[in-house]
């Protein structure tokens, strides 16, 4: 051995070991509960007199969920604080509750800087191709291809994803993706018709645009604040409350259907004796 390495294990002050608060101790002093984390901390004059500066950063740590609450963090620092908490252990004061702050939150895995509760729209587009000679045509083409009653459409696919507290189901957070789908007809060779069918196909087809983004604006109307509706609620009610609000939607587009009778009042109507 060195005399480098003998000088240190001479000089070297020995470790003194605080004594750790048995049971009895612990059970006699005020609780802090986290909520809704597992553990339960004690916060008395024990954690200045006994506990070792190894030990009470280690309680440091598991305030991951109660960051934040000076008097909380004072309390396990051991500093003067702890008077003003047996002042309240006297006074028969209830323990002191923490709410759950941004760490209790998990989204998809990954830790979030605050609850969400938000939709998100992705609308896009399609089109269907035919070819024909006349309008006449057009329309027998379109409704070969789409339907007769609508020769468009707009669909919604909402996709929901939240994150719960296991114990009792509450509903933390929830971000609703909503994919918004408008399909068009497109008739390839119009641009070999006569000016006056091009332009009586150009205002049918800005008449129906506008019918389906009608639909649109119903869906965005609809499910825009539906996730804020649901943080909060168990499990059970916020799925009924979701299952109640897709259908709302599905009801207040038929009934904007039946108004307009499905855009032809709107004028997607095609006057087939243009030539």
């Amino acid at each position: 051995m060195s005399k480098h390495k003998r000088f240190a294990l001479l000089t070297r002050e020995q470790a003194v070991h605080k004594r750790t608060p048995d049971r009895a101790d612990l059970e006699a002093v005020t609780t802090v509960h986290t909520v809704p984390g597992p553990a339960v901390l004690q916060a008395s004059r024990l954690l200045g007199d006994q506990l070792s500066p190894a030990q009470r950063r280690s309680l440091i740590r598991q305030l991951g969920t109660v960051r934040g609450n000076r008097h909380l963090q004072t309390l396990v620092r051991g500093s003067e604080a702890v008077e003003d908490a047996a002042d309240l252990r006297d006074q028969a004061s209830p323990a002191v509750t923490i709410h759950p702050t941004t760490n209790a939150v998990q989204l998809n895995g990954r830790r979030r800087s605050r609850p969400k509760a938000k939709t998100v729209f992705r609308p896009s587009s399609r089109s269907y191709s035919f070819k024909a000679t006349s309008l006449a045509k057009a329309i027998k083409a379109m409704t070969a291809k789409y339907g007769a009653d609508e020769w468009g459409s707009c669909k919604w696919y909402p996709r929901p994803r939240f994150s719960f507290i296991k114990r009792d189901g509450t509903i933390l957070s929830m971000v609703l993706t909503v994919r918004i789908v408008i399909t068009m007809p497109r008739w390839k060779d119009v641009g070999k018709r006569s000016q006056a069918v091009q332009k009586e196909w150009n205002r049918f087809y800005a008449a129906l645009l506008l019918h389906e983004q009608g639909h649109e604006k119903l869906v965005r109307a609809h499910l825009s604040k539906l996730p804020r509706s649901l943080v909060g609620k168990d499990r059970t009610q916020a799925h009924s409350d979701y299952q109640a609000a897709l259908q709302a939607l599905q009801d207040a587009s038929d009934a904007y259907d039946g108004q307009n009778d499905h855009g032809r009042k709107q004028g997607t109507m095609i006057d087939t004796t243009i030539k």
